[in-house]
């Protein structure tokens, strides 16, 4: 094996040495590709939802965009294309329009489950023809949304969805606004192989009205969790300060419905001689202490005479028969009540001093 050598042979050409230009281009740094803009994302966004949706194949070829205005948009429009109105932020109008091979190849994947090599002859869309094309359509707009989430383009080109299907193109002056459009202009190859060609044309208006995103928020830390002495401490001050109603009840009786109903203004209703003696300081219908009637700074008062009491149920009303002509007759304890609510409020000369526990 003849061996090689970097010296110049006898009778060889001399190489040109690399120009200064070629060494600075190999010595630069290579910088990292800029953020992609819509395009890519508009092609990335066709080809996914047609992949997902209808396990089709499209690739964007071409695309190219525009401005126009509102009188222009019906020239940019060819004949027999679908025409779907879309509805984005602050009631902002678009289109998706979809020229007769690319609305047939869609129709003919979801039909038959392939793409003839030719397109059918032209015909009018109809309104089912838009029900077929509706959820690859939102699905074109959402993925296009989702790829510009954090670029200066998703404050136009976010929150559109479909909203309604046009059947003549003399609608669109009607329905959308004199506005300045951004209009997008795709050639597709469709279907494997590129069986198909077709076209697809997105019209939004040129100023967004999309809210800008906002940046992603680190969460809360969470509050600091107490030991168990301060839980405990916290809870007796939430429980201590909650308010307890409290009723004074001096006797409850059984009346037959027909006095109940017979119940005016000055009728009597009698009580037991020993009511008086037997009042009770209830909370949510549990008798928790015994009290005496009293007074205190001229008001009617009640005194407890025990510290306290062992809860219990409030007896139900005796099953005895109420004496009825009692009631008709007003006797025993209609005069004890009468007696106490017309005493005088005086003091009394045997009170040890003021009612400190009375309510």
């Amino acid at each position: 094996m003849q061996e090689q050598t970097d010296q110049q042979q006898p009778g060889e050409p001399v190489a040109p040495a690399p120009s200064v230009l070629r060494r600075m281009i190999r010595a630069a740094p290579v910088e990292d590709a800029a953020e992609p803009g819509p395009e890519r994302a508009i092609g990335l966004a066709i080809a996914k939802a047609a992949r997902d949706r209808l396990d089709l194949e499209i690739d964007v070829r071409s695309l190219t965009e525009r401005r126009a205005s509102l009188a222009e948009l019906p020239e940019l429009i060819e004949n027999m294309s679908l025409l779907l109105l879309i509805e984005g932020p602050a009631e902002a109008m678009g289109l998706v329009v979809l020229p007769g091979p690319t609305l047939s190849a869609i129709v003919e994947v979801q039909t038959t489950g392939r793409i003839a090599r030719n397109p059918p002859p032209p015909r009018k869309p109809t309104r089912m023809d838009a029900a077929m094309t509706v959820d690859l359509v939102d699905a074109i707009l959402a993925g296009i949304e989702t790829e510009l989430a954090r670029s200066g383009e998703a404050i136009w080109a976010s929150g559109f969805r479909y909203a309604s299907y046009l059947d003549d193109i003399r609608s669109i002056g009607l329905l959308m606004e004199d506005v300045s459009y951004r209009v997008w202009t795709m050639r597709l190859a469709i279907g494997p192989q590129a069986v198909r060609e077709g076209g697809l044309l997105w019209i939004v208006p040129e100023q967004g009205r999309a809210k800008p995103a906002l940046p992603p928020q680190r969460p809360a830390a969470p509050p600091p969790q107490p030991d168990d002495a301060s839980w405990a401490q916290h809870l007796e001050q939430a429980v201590m300060g909650s308010q307890a109603a409290l009723d004074a009840v001096l006797h409850r009786v059984s009346m037959p419905l027909s006095a109940v109903m017979a119940l005016r203004p000055g009728v009597d209703i009698p009580l037991p001689p020993d009511a008086l003696a037997r009042l009770q300081l209830e909370a949510d219908g549990r008798a928790v202490a015994t009290v005496r009637l009293g007074q205190r700074r001229g008001l009617r008062a009640v005194r407890l005479v025990a510290e306290e009491a062992p809860p219990q149920e409030v007896p139900a009303p005796r099953s005895e028969e109420p004496d009825h002509e009692a009631w008709r007759r007003g006797e025993d304890g209609a005069a004890i009540l009468r007696d106490a609510a017309s005493a005088p409020l005086k003091a009394d000369p045997g009170d040890p001093g003021p009612m400190q526990n009375a309510v």
